[in-house]
């Protein structure tokens, strides 16, 4: 009798142990999981901050700042000096608006921070201005900022490096997302539109653009001074130029979809500045530029949707620039995406 009982006991802890988890989940499901301490911002918990700022200083390498939705739109910017979360409640009603009062509404300058699940508007400057290595940006909406939604910027000869973007909403600015001297940034699955520059890079390395839709801006993509850069499975539709590559080099432009843009695609230099750029990088002891440029890189377009289905190769309009005394001499000039795709490209999601 006492070893049945012994059993029935064994059974029901073995029970209760796996019911106490779900149950402590269901009542935190809004609260992210964090290895460190959560710091809750707005509602009406007892010691809640009233601003993000308050708690960001108070958090450390680790922690997670959670805002609450109930005492949104926030109005302040924020600057976050160390690597922790910044989550929102709910992305669509969780809102830091900086009313064009504030220049950066957020600025990251710390490694591994991520910002997510947030509505960040109405920067006088950038809506986020990321200064530092491996920051991720996710189910975040950034729009309607003076300057550029996103902001990944190197300020120092060394370059930022491994920035994500993945599944946001860039709306509405000069630039939805402006990267300077940036390597292996991935921007990926985002809905950008209604900007003149969708995404602007200059002298940017390595970036991976997959899987984006691009819709309504003046530019698509307008990738300057770069190389090997990789642009993949995005959607092109109702720009007025999809997308622009000027004195790159090794670029990829693979697998994307192109439809109802004024000019689907347009190249500047192709497959020659880049000896050119190395030369200038040396004579001004910019050591970073020197050693990412090679020489006599192209841009490979394979694959490629072109408004129709095509059996024949699509040709690309540019120019092919020659130089005299640092003056160049435009001619027109053309490449070709030889196995054009038949049918639309869907984004992976």
């Amino acid at each position: 009798m006492k070893r049945t009982w012994l059993a029935i006991g064994i059974i029901l802890l073995f029970v209760g142990t796996c019911i106490i988890p779900v149950m402590a989940q269901d009542t935190m499901r809004s609260v992210p999981t964090s290895r460190g301490k959560i710091f809750y911002v707005g509602g009406s918990g007892p010691g809640n901050y009233t601003t993000i700022q308050d708690a960001v200083n108070a958090s450390s390498d680790g922690d997670t700042v959670y805002v609450y939705n109930d005492s949104s739109p926030y109005h302040e910017a924020v600057r976050i000096t160390h690597a922790i979360k910044l989550v929102g409640e709910n992305k669509s009603t969780t809102i830091i608006d900086g009313e064009r009062f504030y220049w950066d509404m957020i600025i990251v300058d710390a490694k591994h921070v991520v910002v997510s699940n947030l509505t960040i508007q109405g920067g006088n400057g950038s809506g986020v201005s990321i200064r530092s290595n491996h920051t991720l940006i996710s189910q975040t909406i950034i729009r309607d900022c003076r300057t550029f939604d996103v902001q990944i910027e190197s300020y120092k000869d060394v370059p930022i490096t491994g920035t994500i973007l993945e599944d946001n909403v860039i709306q509405k600015s000069w630039s939805g997302v402006y990267c300077y001297r940036t390597i292996e940034t991935t921007i990926q699955g985002n809905f950008i539109n209604d900007n003149k520059f969708g995404i602007n890079q200059y002298q940017s390395f390595s970036t991976t653009i997959l899987s984006n839709i691009m819709s309504r801006n003046t530019y698509g993509i307008q990738d300057e001074f770069g190389e090997r850069n990789r642009f993949e499975q995005n959607t092109f539709e109702n720009n007025t130029l999809g997308i622009q590559i000027m004195a790159c080099g090794r670029t990829q432009v693979i697998r994307n979809t192109f439809v109802h843009n004024e000019r689907d695609a347009y190249f500047i230099n192709e497959g020659i500045y880049e000896l050119q750029a190395k030369f200038s990088a040396w004579n001004h002891n910019d050591s970073f530029a020197f050693t990412q440029y090679h020489i006599l890189g192209r841009t490979i377009w394979r694959e490629n949707y072109w408004e129709k289905p095509r059996l024949l190769p699509c040709s690309i309009n540019g120019e092919l620039w020659l130089w005299t005394y640092w003056e160049p001499h435009p001619i027109s000039w053309v490449a070709f995406d030889w196995h054009p795709a038949k049918n639309r490209i869907q984004p992976q999601r």
